[in-house]
């Protein structure tokens, strides 16, 4: 981001599927994805899928955060 290259954390939750170039693997939520890939990115954390109305999560937002990437329906993961 300009002017804040501090903000360098990439969120995404677990259980999702982003797609299968070395970024999104990098930020799929499945080991069954990620594993055999490597070395994957560092800067990607996962958190735990909210359950309704249940906002809490968006807490992990921090001042490194830059981004989030949200699947709205998460399919692979068995619709939730």
């Amino acid at each position: 981001m300009l002017g804040r290259g501090d903000r360098i954390e990439v969120l995404s939750f677990e259980g999702s599927f982003h797609g299968r170039t070395i970024a999104t693997v990098g930020l799929t939520g499945q080991e069954k994805y990620r594993a055999g890939f490597g070395p994957l990115i560092e800067w990607g954390r996962f958190l735990p899928f909210p359950k309704a109305a249940d906002f809490a999560v968006l807490d992990q937002i921090t001042e490194r955060t830059c981004a989030v990437i949200l699947e709205p329906v998460q399919a692979e993961a068995g619709i939730r």
